[in-house]
């Protein structure tokens, strides 16, 4: 009779242990995928919203940056989530962090911000790609920074409109600092 208690006993107990594990290693995927969806449905956001039409396809030619628009020109702005990188060091000790707006003139911020929705994942990926493969040497001085800004406009404008008007007219770095 005791051995017939000692078994149940035996069999009841590790069951609510082995259920109360189940559970919290549920809510440990439900918080990571929950996590890991916040991240990526985030990654991308407006800064401002545009009561005008989508901007009309452009015609196919050489995509050459449009000039900056002039001083008194009003201009629109769209900003991404920062971007985290382990630039290319020797240690990999150090991280990049970015926080980039886009500049353009408002007939074409809808457009803008429908392709940064569409192809945001193309775009966060080919801009952390662009950010790991830096150097600390790279990241320093006004000169080297105006030169990344210029080239990340053109990515962006490569990766959002191929063969067509680029419709970014200048990247600004809300946040740029190497830890």
């Amino acid at each position: 009779m005791a051995e017939t208690k000692q078994k149940k006993d035996a069999a009841s107990g590790p069951k609510p242990l082995k259920l109360l594990l189940n559970v919290l290693l549920l809510f440990v995927i439900i918080a990571l995928a929950v996590a890991v969806g916040s991240h990526l449905g985030g990654t991308v956001r407006p800064q401002t919203a545009s009561a005008e039409p989508p901007a009309a396809p452009a015609s196919e030619g050489p995509a050459m940056p449009d000039e900056p628009p002039s001083p008194g020109e009003e201009c629109s702005y769209y900003k991404l989530e920062p971007l985290t990188v382990t630039p290319n060091t020797k240690n990999m000790n150090r991280f990049l962090r970015a926080a980039l707006v886009f500049k353009t003139r408002p007939k074409d911020l809808q457009d803008v911000s429908e392709r940064v929705m569409k192809y945001g994942p193309d775009l966060t990926s080919r801009l952390t790609t662009y950010l790991a493969d830096l150097t600390l040497d790279q990241t320093r001085s006004e000169r080297n920074l105006n030169r990344l800004r210029r080239e990340i406009r053109d990515l962006v404008n490569e990766v959002l409109w191929p063969e067509q008007r680029p419709r970014v007219v200048e990247v600004l770095f809300a946040e740029f600092y190497v830890q």
